[in-house]
């Protein structure tokens, strides 16, 4: 099966000519996306520090949430809605360094 095929079957999406539509699906994607993020908070605040459970127990939903934290955040940077003042590639791969740096470095000492 071809990748298209794939996602268009697994996750209802399809491409439409009508922008609108397609508006709307790649919306819905979005909430999803957020909602997921927020059940996978609240796991891991529940049982990560309100009933102190071992680390296997919540690590998916932390693993979760740094991930899906590093993407949104390289993703804004990559499409210049976090810095806006890109403008060349060397100065995309520049602020990429920057914020992937400063993402594990955060990781690091936050260890």
């Amino acid at each position: 099966m071809k990748k298209k095929k794939v996602i268009e079957f697994f996750f209802g999406y399809t491409s439409s000519e009508d922008e609108r539509v397609t508006g709307l699906q790649k919306e819905i994607f979005a909430e999803l996306a957020i909602l997921l993020l927020t059940v996978a908070f609240i796991d891991l605040i529940i049982r990560g520090v309100i009933l102190n459970a071992p680390f296997n127990e919540w690590s998916m939903s932390l693993g979760f949430t740094i991930l899906f934290t590093i993407y949104f955040t390289i993703r804004q940077v990559s499409l210049g809605i976090l810095q806006p003042e890109v403008e060349t590639k060397e100065e995309l791969k520049s602020k990429l360094f920057e914020v992937s740096v400063a993402i594990f470095g955060g990781l690091a000492f936050a260890s």
